[in-house]
């Protein structure tokens, strides 16, 4: 039988052995074989699809759940309707998480390939029980042909090469079905490392070059603020942040001069890998 990598592992009778004396039974036996290997491959599709389909239906169930989510509470806030619970309300921002969760199920499915999964099980095993159906009412117009319990040579080997037909044609309908698999999961690694790299590369940090040009006019040297968060003092006219993620960001530069106050600020835009370079003038307020 076949494995989630589509790896045969046939569990079942042993290979019957040609007895000469009773060739018609050594066929009998043959057929049984071939058709039981048969119905153990169809049986790990009919138990196997159960579990991708259940999966599918739950990725796909819940994108739509969020994604309706998403596009009403935008609309709901718009119409001044309140919802929530203990005078809190919900605000519409969260449909961007909603969305963003319908887009983690879809892409769950995607990655994982249930719904693909789901569909070739069922084609493969529909295949194969049309191809079985086939094989036994091929085998019942070969017995017919053979009047007696010694059936001639010409007769045993048009009801064997009936019987590897089947065979052949199961372990191409097998080997398509693992080969598209392997196809899927490749490129979904591929496509996933891309996006990985993609993500990545938007996210890598950059920096700030702060100079601040009249510096050297003040009692102490400037202190320059990140963000609110991260302080710096101006060494030589310039000051540098580093690791600052991509996006806007706040910068306040404060001094004082014979008890003075100046202040200067600026909100630059730090790119991907990037840096920002600032020139700001302390003026008093």
């Amino acid at each position: 039988m076949t494995d989630s990598t589509g790896a045969n592992e046939v569990h079942g009778p042993l290979f019957p052995t040609w007895d000469e004396k009773d060739p018609l039974g050594s066929l009998k036996a043959l057929f049984h074989f071939t058709v039981e290997r048969g119905l153990s491959q169809i049986d790990w599709y009919k138990r196997n699809v159960a579990g991708v389909r259940w999966g599918s239906r739950v990725c796909r169930c819940a994108a739509i759940i969020f994604i309706s989510i998403g596009s009403l509470l935008p609309l709901i806030a718009a119409a001044g309707i309140g919802l929530g619970w203990n005078g809190r309300k919900i605000p519409f921002e969260f449909g961007y998480v909603a969305f963003a969760l319908a887009a983690g199920f879809l892409g769950f499915d995607k990655y994982f390939g249930l719904s693909t999964a789901w569909i070739r099980y069922i084609k493969t095993q529909l295949a194969l029980e049309a191809a079985l159906h086939q094989l036994q009412l091929d085998w019942v117009a070969l017995l017919l042909k053979i009047q007696a319990s010694s059936p001639a040579p010409d007769q045993i080997q048009a009801a064997v090469r009936r019987l590897l037909t089947f065979v052949q044609y199961m372990d191409a309908q097998i080997q398509q079905e693992t080969d598209a698999w392997v196809l899927e999961f490749q490129a979904n690694l591929a496509e996933l490392a891309k996006a990985a790299q993609v993500r990545a590369e938007a996210q890598k940090p950059g920096q700030i070059l702060v100079t601040v040009t009249n510096a050297a006019e003040f009692d102490d040297a400037p202190a320059v603020t990140l963000d609110g968060t991260e302080t710096k003092q101006v060494e030589s006219g310039q000051c540098n942040f580093l690791f600052v993620p991509p996006g806007d960001h706040q910068i306040q530069v404060i001094a004082s001069k014979a008890g003075k106050p100046f202040r200067a600020s600026q909100t630059p835009n730090v790119s991907a890998g990037g840096t920002s370079r600032l020139s700001l003038t302390l003026t008093p307020p």
